[in-house]
This record gives structure tokens, C-alpha cells and sequence, in this order.
């Protein structure tokens, strides 16, 4: 992998991260509900792996269509973009809590889940290629696609751990 990649990545997740705090911070959302969890811990956590689920069923359609691998940048972007926004949005609510659900839900979830995003446009990109390396031949697609979709389903099951850890963590620190 070239450094020039690695720093334009690191970069990019950085303004990325930035422009979403910035975007709360400069364009308060007023009027949007407060409410981050519900009563029910089995809801949030069915919400959360659904979330989880769309994003990686979304970026494993694109990285199989080779002109659309594009946006698995695009989709991954703007899930770091919300994490910034999330966590001006809470800093900004959140007035008795703020610093312990950022620094007990936010940081644990953003340290694992930005890797993860990386990780999803490197196994998109792979994808892209092995497709295009098969010119969609279904004998050569036979082989590949089993082991492309189980490292799409090893991601699903990282990307779920940081979800249950929020969810949880979020109950417990809310319900004090």
C-alpha cells in the first residue's frame, strides 16, 4: 500500500469527521428529536444491526458492480461525516451527560468503526477488481463470489460489535 494513500485516507476521514461538527456547530438542527434511545434495549439494538446491515449489503452491491465501486467511498464519507455531526450533536444537547456519552459511546464506536469503514472500501475495491479480473464469466464468478461475500459477512460481524457496545453502553449511561 502506498503512503500517499494511507495519508490521503487519514486525511480525508479527518475533514470528513471535521465537517460534520462543523455543519452542527455553524447549522444548529433545532427541532430534531433529542431522544437518542427508546425504552426498549432489543429495539435500538435491532435498529442499529439493520443500519449495519443496509450499509454493508449497499457497499457490497456497488463493489460488485464495477462501475459503481465510487460509491462505496461516497456511502463510507458520509457515515464519518455523520459521526462528526453526532458528535457536535450531542456535545450540544446533552448538557449534564455530554462528555460521558462521547467519551464512554462515541469514542469507543468511532475508533472501531472508522477502521472498519477503511476496511469496507479495501474489500470493495478487491471486489471491483476480482469482478473485472473474471470479465463476469459465470464459471470464473462461481469461484470468487463465495469468498468475496464471506469477507463482506466478517465485516457485517465487526461493524455489529461496536453497535452492540453503544447500545448498550447508551442504556446504561442513560437510564442513571
Amino acid at each position: 500500500m502506498n503512503v500517499k494513500m494511507i495519508v490521503f485516507a487519514a486525511l480525508s476521514f479527518i475533514f470528513l469527521f471535521s465537517a460534520g461538527v462543523f455543519t452542527e456547530i455553524f447549522l444548529p438542527s433545532e427541532g430534531f428529536n433529542t431522544n437518542i434511545i427508546s425504552d426498549s434495549l432489543t429495539y435500538d439494538l435491532m435498529c442499529y444491526l439493520k443500519e449495519d446491515f443496509i450499509l454493508v449489503t449497499a457497499m457490497m452491491i456497488a463493489g460488485f458492480s464495477v462501475i459503481m465501486f465510487p460509491l462505496t467511498i461516497i456511502i463510507a464519507g458520509s457515515k464519518i461525516f455523520s459521526l462528526g455531526f453526532s458528535t457536535a450533536f450531542l456535545l450540544t444537547r446533552l448538557k449534564s451527560n455530554a462528555f460521558l456519552v462521547i467519551t464512554a459511546v462515541l469514542l469507543p464506536r468511532n475508533l472501531l468503526k472508522l477502521p472498519l469503514y477503511a476496511l469496507l472500501i479495501l474489500i470493495s475495491f478487491d471486489t471491483s477488481k476480482e469482478m473485472k479480473k473474471t470479465c463476469f464469466s459465470p464459471p470464473a464468478v462461481k469461484k470468487v463470489v463465495p469468498r468475496l461475500i464471506s469477507r463482506y459477512l466478517i465485516c457485517l460481524g465487526l461493524l455489529t460489535i461496536p453497535s452492540i457496545l453503544e447500545v448498550v453502553l447508551l442504556h446504561i449511561i442513560l437510564s442513571q
